[in-house]
């Protein structure tokens, strides 16, 4: 799949991006959410990294991508860059599916383990399953890193 998003900051081949927050956008001059200025008004919903809504502010949310294609970029640049979907759902499944399913394990292996516990020994052992499902995904991502890669820039002068 994919994606698009702004460079912000570029270390050799790793580039931080600041990744698109709206959907169905063409990000043309008058996009708030992709924080371009009104070109009729001056107006701005963008003020230091965070998006103003009425209601809240959004922060941007950053990543790494890989310039493998050693592609010519600055800061600012529009890039479109691609995850692999498999890498995609691989993801999903280790963040959502893992923990919750550590969860139930420790559940049932608490109740089978240890015959007198109560159900709040059992609760506080799923949740300390979800808490290890949560840290081994974050050692495996420390331990594998498998970055987007930059497919194009984007010529946004149209």
């Amino acid at each position: 799949m994919t994606e698009q998003g702004i460079v912000r900051k570029i270390e050799g081949d790793l580039v931080w991006i600041a990744a698109d927050q709206c959907g169905g956008c063409d990000h043309g001059l008058h996009c708030r959410s992709c924080a371009s200025p009104d070109a009729d008004t001056g107006n701005s919903d963008r003020s230091g990294g965070g998006e103003h809504s009425i209601f809240a502010v959004r922060k941007e949310r950053m990543f790494v991508v890989r310039n493998t294609r050693s592609l010519v970029l600055k800061t600012g640049d529009r890039i479109e860059y691609f995850i692999a979907p498999v890498k995609a759902v691989k993801a999903g499944f280790l963040v959502l599916i893992v923990p919750i399913l550590a969860f139930f394990l420790f559940y049932y292996l608490t109740g089978l383990l240890w015959k007198g516990s109560g159900e709040n020994a059992r609760v506080l052992a799923g949740v300390g399953g979800i808490a290890l499902g949560f840290l081994v995904n974050f050692a495996s991502k420390k331990r594998i890193r498998e970055y987007p890669e930059i497919t194009r820039v984007i010529d946004t002068k149209l």
